[in-house]
């Protein structure tokens, strides 16, 4: 199997996910289909107005500094195994597995087996460093490097985001 690779499907049902208008910001049909074909994005229209897309994304990515092998997918957050047990016993109640609203595989179309995701999960969790916010704090994060922001923050605050040196999973490896 390629593990190389990780598929992420998307197929928004209304009211379960983010509508493609959102996600692709245009009502325009046309434009998302030309944005999939130039992103290598197969996609498939399921109904009149609902779409599927599928993509092979990179598992691995080379920090383009540090040359390190990093994982850098999100194959973990859209594994169905992410979900709490109620919502996906209700999913599978009344969703065949190529209906869910997001899905991870390996490159080759291949489950992931649940514990492996398990296991990554559990990485981060053991890593994880936490602290209490004060006013002021500023946080710089290498975004290859480090996952960021997953925990919920609650109170007034200021997002202030910079980019610098896009990676691009064409040129890194």
């Amino acid at each position: 199997r390629d593990v190389t690779g990780v598929q992420t499907c998307a197929l928004p049902i209304s009211g379960l996910d983010l509508p493609w208008q959102t996600v692709f910001q245009t009502e325009s049909q046309p434009e998302v289909e030309e944005y999939c074909r130039r992103n290598d994005i197969e996609f498939v229209w399921t109904g009149s107005n609902t779409l599927r897309t599928s993509q092979i994304c990179q598992s691995l990515a080379m920090h383009p500094h540090t040359r390190e092998l990093l994982w850098f997918n999100q194959a973990h957050i859209f594994h169905v195994s992410s979900l709490d047990c109620d919502t996906r016993e209700a999913m599978a109640e009344f969703l065949q597995p190529e209906e869910l609203p997001r899905s991870a595989t390996f490159g080759d179309g291949s489950p992931i087996p649940e514990d492996d995701l398990v296991a990554i999960r559990a990485a981060y969790e053991q890593e994880m460093v936490t602290f209490p916010w004060c006013g002021g704090d500023i946080l710089i994060a290498d975004n290859m490097s480090v996952a960021h922001g997953r925990m919920p923050y609650r109170g007034k605050r200021k997002v202030l985001v910079a980019l610098c040196e896009p990676y691009s999973a064409h040129i890194g490896m």
